[in-house]
């Protein structure tokens, strides 16, 4: 598979926004302990928190009942740095790691349970899972991807007992379902879909770009973001995408995304050296902040009256969402 080089990508003119230089933004960061990087972050209620990544070589995950205010380092440890979670209640959640390995816990983390992915499922294609996400509490699909040239799929129909997969060559970032049977997977110059609930995929058209978020709206849109600094729209991807943003032409220097968070009233765009674009709900009037001491933003969501982020170096950042 021939390589694309992000950095370098040709970008289109993007019409629908106008020029702004990055503001500061008031921020407070929150020491965790960790030591070592933090790679997710999950939201388990309005002040309920758990962040995942590695403590002195091991996988752990921290947890904060303040609203992101102080946290506490769980003792359960996995093999390989944690890089996705998610949450089915309060106590039963489901870790990946880069190793790759899956891990369920059912007490809060104090135990996780490594759990074995019985197929086959090639030695080169052993990356990091980059995220989890389910269609019900049982059915739960892990996303993988590394290198640019490996990815795959893992799904579990059963909680994790009983495991499909499928690899692909090329790395995967995200992976996002409407429904049961319709979703979409993203990555490196690819988008993938299925209609039977993760059975099969295809490939579906999209720009040549390295894709690492997709959202499904209460709206019916669907909308993704790439590392190269562009945001997507569409209401049918299988169709195609529409170019809502090229942060090159709107900002100046490079932009590097790694997510979004979406809500009804805000569009939040996070990335490398504390990078924040904030948006409309419809995509419209970016405007760049800068946060964070300048760390890389790895994973952002909502805590209360502020965004908590987590950085590669370890700490939280509680951010104004005014």
């Amino acid at each position: 598979m021939k390589r694309l080089y992000p950095l370098f990508l040709v970008c289109f003119i993007c019409t629908s926004c106008k020029k702004d230089t990055a503001d500061k933004i008031p921020f407070k960061k929150i020491e965790t302990g960790i030591q070592g990087k933090l790679h997710v972050l999950c939201a388990l209620n309005a002040t309920t928190l758990i962040a995942g990544g590695e403590h002195h070589g091991e996988g752990a995950v921290i947890l904060s009942t303040t609203s992101g205010n102080s946290w506490k380092i769980l003792p359960a440890r996995t093999e390989g740095a944690i890089t996705a979670l998610l949450a089915i209640d309060s106590v039963t959640w489901y870790a990946g790691t880069a190793s790759p390995h899956a891990y369920k816990t059912m007490d809060g983390g104090i135990t996780w349970e490594k759990l074995w992915v019985n197929t086959d499922y090639p030695p080169n294609y052993r990356k990091p899972v980059r995220r989890i996400v389910k269609t019900n509490d049982t059915t739960v699909y892990f996303a993988i991807g590394g290198d640019f040239e490996a990815g795959g799929i893992w799904k579990t129909y059963d909680g994790g007992t009983t495991w499909k997969a499928h690899t692909f060559n090329f790395e995967l970032r995200d992976v996002v379902f409407k429904n049961d049977d319709i979703g979409y997977a993203c990555g490196y110059g690819n988008m993938i879909r299925t209609l039977d609930g993760g059975e099969t995929w295809t490939y579906s058209p999209c720009s040549n770009a390295y894709f690492m978020k997709l959202h499904f709206d209460n709206s019916n849109n669907w909308w993704s973001v790439s590392f190269n600094g562009g945001v997507y729209s569409s209401n049918d991807p299988a169709s195609g995408w529409n170019e809502i943003l090229n942060a090159a032409k709107v900002f100046s220097g490079r932009k590097n995304f790694n997510g979004f968070y979406r809500d009804d009233n805000k569009s939040v765009l996070f990335g490398e050296k504390g990078l924040l674009v904030t948006g409309s709900s419809s995509g419209n009037n970016w405007h760049e902040v800068s946060c964070c001491n300048e760390n890389s933003i790895r994973d952002l969501t909502v805590s209360g009256n502020h965004y908590a982020a987590c950085s590669r170096s370890g700490e939280i950042y509680l951010i104004d969402r005014n």
